[in-house]
């Protein structure tokens, strides 16, 4: 389209096919919304997202907030933490005493890079307690 804003519905998908050009090929598609969160309960969710950048540098400092969890004083989960580029500093996981949940906390300097996958999940062992959270940085 001319405008982001208008690519709010995105699929991709290729047929058994293919496609050829100039057929028509009519597709149908429902779209949900809900005030119910999705997916499984019992996982803590990544509830808030803050990104700033650290002094003068490149780095830019990440600030996750988590869903509540039982337990997080007692005995905190460990960090999944990767980036395909850059480099991951200074990583912080505590609890949000506000919230009831966790926060997560690191620097990311992207080293050179112009896109940065990144992935967290909180762990107790090899049991995943959160949600996967990715985001993709760019400049």
């Amino acid at each position: 389209t001319q405008s982001e804003i208008h690519d709010n519905v995105a699929a991709f998908w290729s047929p058994a096919g293919g496609l050829k050009a100039g057929t028509p090929m009519p597709l149908h598609y429902r779209l949900l919304w809900t005030s119910q969160q999705m997916g499984d309960g019992r996982l803590v969710r990544f509830s808030t997202t803050r990104i700033g950048a650290v002094g003068d540098t490149r780095s830019r400092l990440f600030v996750l907030d988590t869903s509540p969890i039982s337990g997080a004083a007692d005995s905190m989960p460990e960090i999944a933490l990767e980036a395909n580029a850059g480099k991951l500093e200074n990583i912080v996981l505590q609890p949000n005493r506000e919230t009831g949940g966790l926060r997560l906390t690191f620097e990311l300097d992207p080293d050179g890079a112009r896109v940065v996958e990144l992935r967290a999940r909180l762990m107790r062992g090899p049991i995943a307690v959160s949600e996967s959270w990715l985001f993709r940085w760019t400049p």
